[in-house]
């Protein structure tokens, strides 16, 4: 069995967001495929993440790590039309030349018609209707054998209000064009959940009742292929608030209290992606998962997980253990076998990227790479922004010895991605950053 989020919009990248942090902590164990579609621009820490995962590929699949398969997340591009206005996208014509009579204008208002579509589509379902088909048929959304497909994103909003509907009805196409065995689709959906801006949408309210009705409808009628879905928010109090501006790059986010939207949605998939008990229903109203389903993370655990793991791994990449690992006599009296032999199955590599030639600074270069990829270079966010502020404990070096460090088949490597010391180095960098976090004290 596999899984897959397909998370759509704003929300549901902040929904993986949660989600990848679980994962990345060893609170959720397998490992996810993710596809991101939004017409929006990907947040911060979702392109880390990407990268990050990307990073970690060792052989032929993207999906395959060092002795374990890892995550692999996609962003698909959203075409935007050349003329960024929505009525020249849809009529051809400049908007100044659309007149009253044109039959655009029975389905979009002036304010519409005038929009920007590279800004996002502000809540109006029906601008999906300007982007391209193409994104249906992206490889990331294809449907495999035997897997557990999560969709992700609001009934409130444009993007997920306008996307979810035709994304789920085109991968169910495929399924059964290919003949796909086995395939589990459910989602999670937000509708009114938190307090909207009235300068940033005009008439939020009324707009958000409308496309919560419109959208829930369609599901109902449209996407019978669902087995089962759960809702966040609804008609009742909206007391969340939420910074377009700060999620936009997701740096040190502070988690979420465990009854606020974005960590329930996060459980929520994850309760969705490996339960195999619920029966399917017949009406679609029974196919909704009550909201006292057992939490697959406990909040406790999940805190405890956060400030030993991210002090276990500031504390390594800081202290530049593999800097003094290099430098030390008793190497494997003081760190152990398996660090040791992970670094030199590397160095390894790297000798043969380099044509036989000797790379003697290559725990140098390692160690570079871990602090560029937990802190960040110029910019870019680095691993450690991904999560939120953390109080630090004190680590002993003799912690390093009792990580379940990872064997590398150096036969298994794909020499396409070890093209230079310094492409391996990054990549043995990626690979123990994903150990101490995942298998840290």
């Amino acid at each position: 069995m596999s899984y897959k989020l397909v998370c759509i919009g704003g929300t549901g990248q902040m929904v993986l967001h949660y989600y990848a942090q679980l994962y990345l902590l060893g609170l959720i164990e397998e490992p996810f495929e993710a596809t991101v579609v939004d017409t929006d621009s990907v947040i911060g820490s979702i392109r880390t993440l990407r990268d990050f995962f990307s990073d970690l590929q060792y052989g032929a699949d993207p999906a395959e790590g060092v002795q374990n398969n890892i995550p692999v997340l996609a962003t698909p591009t959203i075409p935007i039309p050349a003329d960024d206005k929505v009525g020249k996208a849809l009529t051809g014509r400049p908007i100044e030349e659309i007149d009253d009579r044109h039959s655009v204008r029975a389905f979009f208002n002036e304010e519409t018609i005038a929009q920007s579509v590279n800004q996002g589509l502000f809540a109006r379902p029906a601008l999906s209707s300007v982007m391209s088909e193409e994104i249906f048929n992206h490889a990331s959304l294809a449907p495999k054998n035997n897997n557990t497909t999560v969709f992700v994103g609001s009934v409130i909003g444009g993007t997920s209000g306008g996307l979810l509907a035709p994304i789920v009805d085109a991968i169910k196409e495929k399924q059964m064009l290919d003949e796909i065995q086995a395939l589990k689709m459910r989602a999670v959906l937000y509708g009114r959940y938190f307090t909207p801006d009235n300068n940033i949408i005009p008439d939020a309210i009324k707009r958000f009742n409308s496309n919560q009705l419109l959208v829930l409808k369609s599901i109902k009628e449209a996407l019978q292929q669902l087995h089962s879905y759960f809702i966040v928010g609804g008609t009742g109090s909206m007391d969340y608030a939420r910074d377009p501006n700060v999620e936009k790059t997701a740096r040190q986010l502070p988690w979420q209290e465990e009854n606020e939207p974005f960590w329930i949605g996060s459980q929520a998939a994850e309760y969705l992606l490996k339960e195999n008990v619920i029966p399917a229903a017949t009406e679609f109203s029974d196919r909704e998962v009550a909201g006292d389903f057992e939490r697959p993370v406990s909040r406790e655990a999940a805190t405890k997980a956060l400030r030993q793991r991210i002090s276990f791994t500031d504390s390594f990449v800081n202290k530049k253990v593999v800097h003094r690992l290099a430098h030390e006599p008793w190497v494997t009296a003081i760190w152990g076998n398996k660090l040791t032999e992970l670094v030199a199955s590397f160095w390894n590599i790297a000798v043969a990227a380099e044509g036989g030639k000797a790379v003697s600074n290559f725990p140098n270069k390692v160690s570079d790479a871990l602090t560029n990829l937990w802190n960040g270079a110029g910019d870019s966010l680095g691993l450690h922004d991904i999560f939120p502020p953390t109080p630090l404990q004190a680590i002993l070096p003799a912690s390093v010895q009792r990580v379940a460090w990872p064997t590398v088949d150096e036969s298994k490597s794909n020499r396409i991605l070890f093209s230079s010391a310094d492409a391996t180095a990054k990549r043995a960098a990626a690979t123990i950053l994903f150990t101490t976090l995942r298998k840290g004290i």
